[in-house]
């Protein structure tokens, strides 16, 4: 996810990984703290809970690592524009899926999210402007996921969170 923590992604078998439009930073100083941190959650607390806190961490800490080498590797094929928060965030993905094969992804999907869609006056101008931000957007990444060839293997949805209640604002 591009986009937080969301709950769609949930499964027993789906692995969640969390990035921003600027990639996986790398944990400073990991080669050094990494004994530390695998020293401290090797330790057994009797306590499930606390146990499955610090298996998670550790596995974490480890694919942050990893998820930033890999991703800092990529190079893309096209010249793919990334002059705002949507642009940058499906330039991620795009990096993501060329990265697929060293993540040992099989199948992946990526959720990301743009606000700035409830409009209480010049509604025509500022959905124009929003509909031009998200054709932007999809331009840069369709052109990369094509360059890449696996255009035909992607799936581009959308959803919106609109009249979530029947409230009046």
């Amino acid at each position: 996810s591009l986009a937080g923590n969301a709950i769609w992604a949930s499964g027993v078998f789906t692995k969640r990984e969390v990035v921003d439009e600027r990639g996986s930073k790398a944990f400073e100083d990991y080669e050094q703290m990494m004994p530390i941190i695998t020293n401290l959650t090797a330790q057994l607390h009797g306590n499930i809970y606390a146990d499955a806190y610090s298996d998670a961490f550790l596995a974490s800490m480890d694919l942050t690592n990893k998820l930033g080498s890999i991703l800092e590797s990529v190079t893309l094929k096209t010249n793919y524009p990334a002059s705002n928060y949507l642009q940058r965030q499906f330039q991620q993905v795009a990096k993501l899926i060329a990265a697929r094969e060293g993540r040992l992804a099989e199948r992946d999907f990526f959720f990301i999210n743009t606000g700035g869609w409830d409009h209480h006056r010049d509604m025509k101008a500022n959905l124009n402007n929003m509909f031009g931000l998200v054709d932007g957007a999809l331009n840069g990444f369709v052109a990369e996921m094509k360059a890449q060839k696996i255009w035909n293997n992607v799936v581009v949805a959308s959803s919106s969170e609109f009249a979530r209640t029947l409230d009046s604002n």
